[in-house]
């Protein structure tokens, strides 16, 4: 996966070159759940 910062969006792509925009609010959104995914992985 590519990250990559455009203004003030956020994209990430994926191979095999699909794209996803997200807004700032989103972006903060998934860092929150990936955050939450590795506490619980790592917990265990």
């Amino acid at each position: 996966m590519t990250v990559l910062v455009v203004g003030d969006r956020v994209a990430l792509v994926l191979p095999p070159g699909d794209t996803t925009v997200l807004t700032p609010d989103e972006a903060d959104a998934l860092a929150h759940l990936l955050d939450t995914a590795a506490d619980h992985a790592t917990a265990r």
